[in-house]
């Protein structure tokens, strides 16, 4: 008779969730050259830095825009800047530019951080009413590739920390399947017939508890 070994992954890999994928960016203002595209940083000497107004940032796949068409004035696009209190380096943009946050393809955004001095719902609107703050972070209220933001006061942020997640194909699975019901995927979430007998890594799914686990 087929004698088929589960063995659990790893301690932390029982009964996880198979539903996500995480990815997480860091776009960090005060070190301007570690961005991508990258820019010289201002110093306190010549503390008014570069306009970065309608740059695509990119990190890890997720892209970040600040569109200030809206803002007339010439000098107040969005730029690189040395604050005298702060005594780092920081991106300020001024009322009326939308900072656009993009997930990458197939994920959607989870959350994003703001940090700085003038960087949380007292300067930034989600343009998603439903969304929630807080302190510095936003929530949205479901599931979406992309946040926007206005910026109704002028704001001084350090760093925008942004995570997306990915929903794999466990994911998909009806919502009738019965709590003691056992179905089998591949790690890419492709559903199997019957129990794996090929030696790999595969999810077995019993009720609403997914679990990875080796088949020798």
């Amino acid at each position: 008779m087929k004698r088929i070994f589960l063995v659990i992954v790893a301690v932390a890999a029982v009964c996880q969730a198979f539903a996500a994928h995480t990815v997480q960016a860091v776009f960090n203002w005060a070190d301007p050259q570690s961005l991508h595209p990258a820019f010289n940083a201002p110093t306190a000497e010549n503390r008014y830095g570069e306009y970065i107004s309608k740059v695509t940032f990119t990190a890890d796949g997720i892209s970040l825009l600040i569109d200030d068409d809206a803002v007339k004035e010439g000098s107040q696009k969005a730029r690189f800047l040395y604050g005298y209190n702060t005594r780092t380096v920081e991106m300020r943009a001024y009322p009326g530019s939308d900072i656009i946050i993009d997930a990458p393809e197939n994920m959607t955004v989870a959350r994003v951080q703001f940090e700085g001095a003038k960087a949380d719902a007292d300067y930034l609107t989600s343009y998603d009413e439903a969304s929630t703050w807080s302190g510095q972070e936003w929530t949205p209220s479901a599931p979406a590739a992309q946040a926007k933001f206005y910026v109704t006061t002028t704001i001084n942020c350090t760093r925008i920390v942004v995570v997306c997640t990915e929903d794999a194909g466990v994911d998909a699975v009806e919502a009738d399947e019965e709590a003691g019901t056992e179905a089998w995927f591949t790690l890419q979430g492709v559903r199997l017939d019957k129990t794996p007998s090929a030696p790999g890594v595969y999810v077995r799914l019993k009720g609403s508890k997914a679990c990875k686990m080796i088949v020798h």
